[in-house]
């Protein structure tokens, strides 16, 4: 016997659902560590600083990339799992047919 693969299509609905949701509140963080660093600016000024801000900026950029390739990825799992359940269908037709 073959391996098998087993799909949820709703299982995946929710997982993304669940991400999007993750990815929403990560989002948020960013930014609100985003102002927090500016709001650094006026109490603390000098070198270290301005290099703790590049520093974040930089950190920061990188991890906006992170969160938008898993949001691509998310948003892809709705569509994997339509064409799972069309496959499905197909395979469940071509059963009841025969």
């Amino acid at each position: 016997m073959g391996n098998r693969i087993r799909v949820t299509t709703e299982g995946m609905i929710q997982k993304k659902e669940e991400w999007e949701i993750l990815l929403k509140k990560e989002e948020k963080i960013f930014g609100e560590m985003e102002e927090g660093i500016k709001e650094l600016e006026p109490i603390f000024a000098g070198r270290p600083v301005t290099m703790q801000k590049k520093r974040f900026m930089i950190q920061s950029e990188k991890g906006k990339a992170v969160l938008a390739g898993l949001r691509e990825h998310v948003e892809r799992l709705a569509d994997i799992a339509l064409v799972y359940e069309r496959a499905e269908r197909s395979n469940h037709d071509t059963v009841t047919e025969n």
